[in-house]
């Protein structure tokens, strides 16, 4: 394992080092201590001798470290005392797991009157509780000034920071790594140095409560404050252990002060008490390496926890730096190509699809010409009469049944004291009904008027919503509605049906060659049942397109010869067609067998 380089922050002073873990042992290889003094302090108690000023900020502090240790580089990672780190325990509703740190810096900002929205926030889950409806978690705020200060000074030191982690979570990392602490049942740790203690409750291995206090000079003072503070922790994380006993406590300390306390802890405990000597990371060769854990065992053991931070699951770590957000929204890349993918296949599949039925076709064209080159009396005669019912299917295609259309609207109108419609245009190029003005009594009844008139045949458009400060007849709101019609127009199959079956035709020597020989020879409009023929239904003309395009409000569809009305048009469709005797000549009944085209 690489070596790690730890900086341990507080206002009085830094602790610069350098760890590994080696065998499974954690070691500190490096350890240089510089306190910070304040200006007018440093001028009170100067040394005149000295050959090298006081550190009075932490930058001085940490060029002086680095330099010490032989000009360090790399990363490093911070460990941040409480001072500058506000600790809450938090309740939050249980969400999904990308909306939770959100959810946790909404209540944490109700919680501290100080934090602002560019604090960083990290927090760690607490164990679930039996029938416990809440998620409980442990937060951590550190203000952005302190972060750009820990920044800036790694940065002019000429190291990176990595990692902004918490003291008291460090130290118990460390009793869990090298101290023997149990990474299940509840647990203990007591970190004492001459001056402060850290009491942590660990629970199956995690953090779930941190406590710390400054300790008298006095030695009696000293032992009843870590008795009083042990007490008041457990009683504080009663619901975190479940109301059960402790398992387990280890003591960090120097082993004059665990002598003088380590009966207290395990009294106010009931636990047995494992000690470990926060010197036992330090090299031999150190100087002062006792005196060091005396007075800095809860940093020196932090640092000893944060050498294997790397290694340590995200959501038992606080790291400042790095804090846990809402992950970004992912990116469909895959879901994108995936789909063009699919696309393009359907495309490839279509294409070949369509070859396939027109290469069939072409083969039946080309079966269709050889026959005709036998013929050319009845071929002659047949493409004239394809091509006249191409275009009867081409007018037809474009000519809704208006009468059908306006009962459509008829029926789906809102009651007269609600709606009221002007202006009604029907127009054929392309199909559609315009309603010039439709007065509502409210804005409410429109929005149901467009539902009502939608559906997969018909589109509606509105424009021109308003609400008029003169009612007209008592409606407050106006609109102009667009309704464009798919699909709406007839089929050559649909007509053939109405005119009546392929089979039921006048007899060959009573069916003449065209269609205006029948027209003369009946004098009938209806001559033929079974043969249409462009006299009756013509394609539409420059004056039916004009009027389309004026969107007058008699319009209609392009119309044949002889003008129908829609009332005629809808009539002579419901009429039952005449029957005719079946045609006995084998080219007429070719020539009038309708042309299917190919399904789509």
């Amino acid at each position: 394992m690489s070596k790690q380089i730890i900086i341990d922050w507080q206002r009085d002073g830094l602790i610069v080092a350098t760890g590994s873990q080696r065998s499974g042992k954690i070691v500190l290889d490096k350890v240089n201590c510089q306190p910070i003094v304040d200006h007018d302090e440093q001028q009170g108690d100067s040394d005149p001798e000295s050959e090298l000023p006081q550190n009075t900020n932490a930058e001085m502090a940490l060029h002086r470290a680095v330099a010490e240790l032989g000009g360090i580089k790399g990363e490093a990672i911070v460990i941040a005392s409480r001072e500058i780190v506000e600790l809450r325990t938090v309740t939050v509703p249980r969400v999904e797991a990308s909306e939770l740190p959100d959810i946790i810096r909404f209540q944490a900002q109700r919680q501290l009157s100080n934090m602002g929205d560019s604090w960083a926030l990290d927090y760690i889950l607490l164990p679930d509780e039996p029938g416990q409806e809440m998620l409980t978690v442990l937060a951590g705020v550190i203000s952005p000034a302190h972060l750009a200060e820990l920044d800036s000074v790694c940065t002019s030191a000429g190291l990176s920071l990595e990692n902004v982690a918490l003291r008291p979570i460090e130290t118990a990392r460390f009793a869990l790594t090298s101290a023997g602490l149990p990474s299940s049942g509840r647990a203990m740790v007591v970190s004492v140095s001459e001056t402060t203690a850290d009491f942590m409750i660990v629970r199956d291995g995690r953090v779930v409560q941190v406590r710390g206090t400054k300790l008298p000079a006095s030695s009696e003072q000293f032992a009843s404050a870590i008795n009083g503070e042990i007490r008041r922790s457990l009683m504080a994380a009663s619901s975190q252990l479940g109301n059960e006993p402790l398992t387990q406590v280890v003591l960090i300390a120097a082993p004059e002060l665990a002598a003088t306390i380590e009966e207290i802890v395990a009294d106010a405990t009931g636990a047995t008490v494992a000690v470990v000597d926060p010197a036992s990371v330090l090299p031999v060769e150190t100087e002062n390496r006792h005196a060091l854990a005396h007075l800095s065992g809860p940093r020196i053991s932090a640092m000893a926890g944060a050498v294997v931070f790397s290694q340590a699951d995200k959501q038992a770590t606080f790291d400042f730096k790095n804090p846990k957000k809402r992950p970004p929204k992912e990116k469909k890349t895959v879901t994108y190509v995936l789909a063009a993918s699919a696309a393009a296949l359907l495309l490839i599949g279509g294409v070949f699809w369509w070859r396939s039925t027109n290469a069939a076709l072409d083969e039946e064209i080309q079966f269709t010409r050889a026959r005709n080159a036998e013929q050319k009396e009845s071929v002659a005669k047949a493409e004239l009469k394809v091509k006249e019912l191409k275009q009867i299917e081409n007018f037809l295609a474009s000519s809704p049944n208006w009468l059908d259309e306006v009962t459509y609207i008829a029926k789906r109108l809102p009651p007269a004291n609600k709606v009221k419609i002007a202006n009604l245009q029907l127009n054929s190029s392309p199909p559609h009904i315009r309603i010039g003005t439709v007065y509502a009594d409210r804005s409410e009844t429109i929005s149901e008027l467009e539902a009502a008139l939608l559906d997969e045949d018909h589109i509606v458009h509105g424009t021109s919503k308003m609400q008029i400060s003169t009612p007209v007849d008592g409606y407050t709101w106006q609109v102009t509605e667009t309704i464009s019609l798919v699909n709406r127009g007839w089929t050559l199959d649909e007509a053939m049906t109405e005119l009546g079956a392929a089979n039921d035709t006048p007899p060959a020597e009573a069916l003449p060659e065209t269609p205006t020989e029948a027209a003369e020879a009946t004098g009938q409009e209806e001559a033929s049942d079974a043969v249409i023929d462009e006299s009756e239904v013509a394609p539409p003309g420059p004056a039916s397109q004009a009027a389309g395009a004026d969107g007058d409000s008699n319009s209609q569809t392009p119309t044949p010869a002889k003008e129908a009305s829609p009332t005629e048009e809808s009539e002579s469709k419901a009429s039952p067609p005449t029957p005719a005797a079946p045609v006995s000549d084998p080219q007429k009944q070719a020539a009038l067998k309708p042309i299917k085209k190919p399904a789509a």
